[in-house]
């Protein structure tokens, strides 16, 4: 037993050195399961329907992870579309002293061979279809009508002066087609014959025209 008053150094055992003391290897704390009040704590995120009391007490709710995404389509479906632009609208005529409606398409330009005109598509009450143009018609080679999107190719029946191509008896096949298709593909054949331009298309949007031609059989009669 070491007296008391001995000095560091008297302590010291022979050869000067202190005995090497192992130490135990570190003890690594076990993971703990993870529990929704550890992971609300550092994400909340990460934990489905964790309820979490807010700075004054009330009780936050954050839900599953993307609901901000989901919440942003929902709006977005129970927004409605715009309506698309119409190309065709009613107008009220006068004939032979009485008002009477039709429905026009919107003018497109065309080249008759020589120079830039426009076209212009008009079903009217009577349920003919018309083609008027600013140039004279050429319906001699019998090759002048209207194809709506694949369908077959309709020939016009006549002329109604050198600028209108009449459809009457083919107006029963094309009205529907116009109800139901995209656009509608007039070929147009003009005057002079000589020298020969050959044929010109002259392409319509459909978009519009059951609501016109619903409203000229309707409201406007």
């Amino acid at each position: 037993m070491p007296q008391s008053g001995m000095t560091a150094a008297a302590r010291r055992p022979h050869g000067g050195q202190w005995p090497c003391v192992v130490q135990p290897p570190p003890v690594t704390p076990q993971a703990q399961p993870a529990c929704p009040s550890c992971v609300q704590k550092y994400d909340p995120r990460m934990v489905e329907d964790v309820q979490q009391p807010g700075e004054q007490g009330e009780v936050m709710s954050f839900g599953r992870v993307g609901w901000t995404p989901r919440l942003a389509a929902l709006l977005l479906l129970g927004a409605a579309p715009p309506e698309p632009v119409s190309h065709w609208h009613v107008a009220r005529v006068t004939e032979g002293g009485s008002v009477k409606c039709r429905v026009e398409s919107e003018k497109v330009a065309v080249n008759d061979g020589y120079q830039n005109v426009t076209a212009q598509i008009v079903v009217t009450a009577g349920g003919t279809v018309q083609i008027l143009s600013e140039s004279t018609f050429d319906f001699g080679a019998g090759d002048i009508g209207v194809q709506v999107d694949k369908d077959p190719f309709v020939k016009a029946d006549k002329l109604a002066g050198d600028k209108v191509v009449l459809f009457e008896a083919s107006a029963p096949t094309l009205l529907p087609r116009f109800k139901a298709g995209l656009s509608a593909r007039a070929q147009l054949r003009f005057w002079p014959t000589w020298p020969v331009t050959g044929t010109h298309d002259a392409v319509f949007s459909l978009i519009g025209f059951t609501k016109a031609y619903d409203e000229m059989v309707g409201p406007c009669q």
